[in-house]
């Protein structure tokens, strides 16, 4: 959660990966590991 306040994305219009799985917006207060792949993926509204 800290990293998404840090970079002003709203949790619920995100989608984060750690290690390539999608982790549920339960797990967002997760601490990472040392070495540990993040993917953010924010989702857009338009037409």
């Amino acid at each position: 959660m800290e990293l998404l306040a840090s970079m002003n994305l709203l949790p619920e219009r995100t989608a984060v990966m750690i290690e390539g799985e999608i982790l549920p917006k339960s797990g967002y207060d997760r601490i990472l590991a040392d070495g540990e792949t993040v993917e953010i993926i924010g989702f857009v509204g338009g037409g």
